[in-house]
C-alpha cells in the first residue's frame, strides 16, 4: 500500500504540473486537493485507530528522552504560523458562505478548500500528539509488532511532504490567496508560512523512520 500511494503520488504531481502548464489552474487546484484528501484521510484513520486501540493503554517513560522537548517545538510550533495562514485564507470564505453564499464564485471548490483546511489543521495537531506520544512509550516491546505499520505511516507522511513541497507554493498563489489579498500579499503569505506545513511534514517523516528503525523485527503488521 505505501508504494502504491508513493507511485500514485508521483502521478498526480505530474499531472498537477501538466495543467498548470496549460493555464487549467482551477483544475490543477482539483486535482491537488484531491490528492491530499487521498492520503490524509487514511493517515487521520490509521493514526486515530492506532491510538485508540493501543497506544493510549501504553504507560510514558518516568523520564522523557533528551529530544523530546525539541521534537515537541518542531512539532508544535509550525501550528501557529499555519493557524494564521487558516485565519486569513479560510475564515473570510466561511463567513462568506455562511452569510452569502450565492456571492461566491467557485462555490463548490471554496466549500471544499473549507472543509479541507479544517481537516488538515486537526490532523496536523493530532499527528504531532501522536508521534509525540510513540516517542515516550515506555516498553518498546509492546510497539514491536507495529514496525512495519510506522513504516506505512513513514510513506504516507513522505507522500505529503513530497505534494507540498513541489506543489504547495504554486496552488496557493494560483489558488484563492490572489483573489483575496492581491499578488505581492498573497505571495508573502504564502512563503511566510507553507513552508512550516512542508517542515511539519518532513519532521514527523523522520521521526517516524526513526521509531521504524530502531523497533526490532516481527512478522505482525499492526
Amino acid at each position: 500500500m505505501d508504494w502504491l500511494h508513493f507511485h500514485l503520488t508521483l502521478a498526480f504531481v505530474g499531472y498537477f504540473f501538466h495543467l498548470m502548464h496549460l493555464d487549467k489552474y482551477a483544475d490543477g487546484i482539483w486535482i491537488s486537493f484531491f490528492q491530499n484528501m487521498r492520503i490524509q484521510p487514511i493517515l487521520f484513520i490509521l493514526e486515530f485507530y492506532y491510538y485508540r486501540n493501543h497506544l493510549r493503554k501504553m504507560e510514558a517513560l518516568p523520564k522523557l528522552p533528551l529530544t523530546y522537548d525539541l521534537d515537541f517545538i518542531l512539532l508544535i510550533f509550525p501550528l501557529l504560523p499555519y493557524g494564521i495562514n487558516y485565519a486569513l485564507l479560510d475564515l473570510p470564505h466561511l463567513l462568506q458562505l455562511l452569510t452569502s453564499p450565492s456571492s461566491v464564485n467557485n462555490f463548490w471548490l471554496i466549500s471544499f478548500q473549507t472543509i479541507y483546511f479544517s481537516f488538515h489543521y486537526v490532523h496536523m495537531t493530532f499527528q504531532g500528539f501522536f508521534v509525540l506520544k510513540v516517542q515516550s512509550v515506555k516498553d518498546k516491546e509492546g510497539l514491536r509488532a507495529s514496525k512495519y505499520f510506522f513504516l506505512v505511516l513513514t510513506f504516507l507522511n513522505f507522500s505529503m511532504w513530497l505534494t507540498y513541497s513541489l506543489e504547495g507554493p504554486l496552488r496557493t498563489v494560483h489558488g484563492i490567496y490572489t483573489d483575496i489579498y492581491g499578488g505581492p500579499l498573497a505571495i508573502l503569505l504564502v512563503f511566510t508560512t507553507i513552508p512550516f506545513v512542508i517542515f511539519n511534514f518532513a519532521h514527523v517523516t523522520t521521526m517516524l523512520l526513526e521509531i521504524f528503525d530502531t523497533l526490532p523485527m516481527s512478522v505482525k503488521y499492526f
